[in-house]
């Protein structure tokens, strides 16, 4: 982005794929590594965002996300900043478990929360990315940021804002989510923050093979 364009971008990145992933495990706090192919997409849209000039990167404390965004960004002179407030949702008691244990309790579970369990609800993830976002804004008015974070977290702010990316990324008979290493922008227009993209894998697949995109 040239100066003098006093635009904030943000770049939003999921983790790349993990061991929990894999094993179908509830991972919200808990964790577990990237696995061979998680660190292949990490590598992979680093390339794809490589012409990207980043002023900062923003990322979850979790190890796996912390692992994403330093392998995004290896080789380049982009300062880090890990913030609990980009961790993904606290499922409490239920952590680590199968995600057949998750779906077992309903809908009805997910919308209500996991405080009786130790964790959060939805409005406590919402919230405390808002905030992660604004300290963003308030420290970068202008350029691009990095953000790697979770898929509920993504998901969850993406709904938010937008209800048309709500019911894209929700749709009950095919639900697109958001894919390991995909990425989704975020601008800053007026203090109101518009999406630009969701979930979009281009920058991970032209890159996860040898060979580079034309």
């Amino acid at each position: 982005m040239e100066k003098g364009n006093h635009m904030l971008r943000i770049y939003i990145v999921r983790h790349g794929e993990t061991l929990f992933n894999v094993q179908n495990k509830i991972q919200g706090w808990c964790d577990s590594p990237l696995t061979e192919k998680g660190i292949r997409q990490a590598k992979a849209v680093g390339k794809g965002l490589k012409m990207i000039p980043f002023v900062s990167c923003y990322c979850s404390t979790s190890e796996r996300v912390m692992d994403t965004a330093q392998l995004i960004l290896e080789g380049r002179d982009v300062p880090i900043y890990p913030t609990k407030k980009l961790k993904e949702l606290n499922f409490g008691s239920i952590e680590g478990d199968s995600e057949e244990k998750l779906f077992s309790l309903g809908f009805e579970k997910m919308a209500e929360g996991f405080v009786d369990l130790g964790g959060e609800t939805m409005n406590m993830l919402l919230k405390r990315v808002m905030s992660a976002l604004e300290e963003i804004r308030q420290n970068t008015p202008d350029g691009n940021v990095l953000v790697v974070s979770h898929g509920g977290a993504i998901i969850t702010l993406l709904s938010s804002l937008d209800v048309k990316v709500r019911e894209a990324l929700m749709d009950a008979a095919n639900p697109r989510g958001v894919e390991n290493c995909s990425v989704s922008i975020l601008v800053d227009k007026k203090g109101e923050w518009v999406v630009e993209e969701a979930g979009n894998t281009a920058y991970r697949d032209c890159y996860e093979t040898e060979d580079a995109c034309e």
